[in-house]
Formats: C-alpha cells, sequence, structure tokens
C-alpha cells in the first residue's frame, strides 16, 4: 500500500461510512501536523518512568520516546503516543490500551511493512 493510499484509508472522515470505534483513531497526515504543531516531541537518554518506550504529558504537551530502542521501535512509538493524544483531543472514552496498540502496528505496517 502506497503512503496516498495509507493516509486514505487511515483517515479520520472516511466519506459514506459509519466509523467504527477502532476506525476513529486513525491518523492522516493533517492530524499528525495538527499534533506536532501542539506539542513537542522529545527523545529521552534517559530510561522512562517505569520502562516505557514512549509517555505523553498532556499538561506539558509533550510526547517522550526512549533513544534507549531502535529506529522501528522509536517510529512504532511515535505512532503509539499519537494515538493517545488523538484519543484525548476526541474525547473518545471507550478506547483500550490494546486497541491502540493494534492501531499502532497496522498503521506502521502500512507506512514501513514489516519491523526493520
Amino acid at each position: 500500500m502506497n503512503r496516498r493510499s495509507f493516509f486514505s484509508w487511515f483517515s479520520l472522515g472516511l466519506a459514506g461510512k459509519v466509523e467504527t470505534t477502532e476506525e476513529k483513531i486513525g491518523l492522516d497526515l493533517r492530524t499528525v501536523i495538527d499534533i506536532l504543531t501542539d506539542y513537542s516531541v522529545v527523545h529521552q537518554t534517559t530510561p522512562l518512568l517505569g520502562g516505557y518506550l514512549g509517555l505523553t504529558d498532556y499538561r506539558e504537551r509533550t510526547i517522550y520516546v526512549s533513544d534507549k530502542s531502535d529506529l522501528a521501535d522509536r517510529r512504532d512509538t511515535i505512532i503509539h503516543e499519537m494515538l493517545h493524544v488523538l484519543v484525548r483531543l476526541k474525547g473518545l472514552k471507550d478506547i483500550e490500551e490494546t486497541m491502540i496498540e493494534r492501531r499502532a502496528r497496522q498503521i506502521y505496517t502500512s507506512l514501513y511493512g514489516g519491523t526493520e
């Protein structure tokens, strides 16, 4: 799937179709730009609390990503954390962590294929 069709598939406004809860947590280029306009991304050299690869501080509007992981994990982590921001911005209450993990993996795989 090329990037253009990826953004069509994962876009938030799937015209003429009722979106499922999982479809509501897709990322398109506009959403990515909107999030990055409002949130900083910090590559943390010290371990993150709890050993996570990424954390989002909504109050400070900052996404922290561990430098201790490889490129594929950092990419996946950025997608994952952006989905958390999107869920919060959209006010979605019924989204579970496993759904975000699954969606992040789908988006990553669409953009980069399997692991690198």
